[in-house]
Parts: structure tokens; C-alpha cells; sequence
């Protein structure tokens, strides 16, 4: 959620009309494929560690 609402902040992104209160961001269509690769790595290691067994 801090990484979402920093994009925001930054103007590199908006918050998506259905989630609203959530921590997702929209990026826009401009956004370089080096970003939308490192974002899209972050959030797939997120998830990876929350499934992990404790």
C-alpha cells in the first residue's frame, strides 16, 4: 500500500475507480517497460511471500 500511495504521490500513477481504499495503483499506458517490469516483479515477489508456509 506505501508503494502504491508513493506512485501516486509522485504523479506516476492513479488510484484504480473499483478499489479505491486498496493498495492498487493504475499505471498509465506510457509507462516504460523497464517500470511496468520492475512493478510487475515486486508485486509477483508480494504475493510469492505471502504464500509461503510459516
Amino acid at each position: 500500500m506505501i508503494a502504491a500511495g508513493v506512485l501516486m504521490e509522485q504523479g506516476r500513477a492513479a488510484s484504480h475507480a473499483w478499489l479505491p481504499d486498496g493498495a492498487w495503483a493504475m499505471l498509465p499506458w506510457e509507462t516504460s517497460p523497464d517500470e511496468l517490469r520492475a512493478r510487475i516483479n515486486q508485486s509477483y515477489l508480494m504475493v510469492l511471500r505471502d504464500l509461503q508456509p510459516r
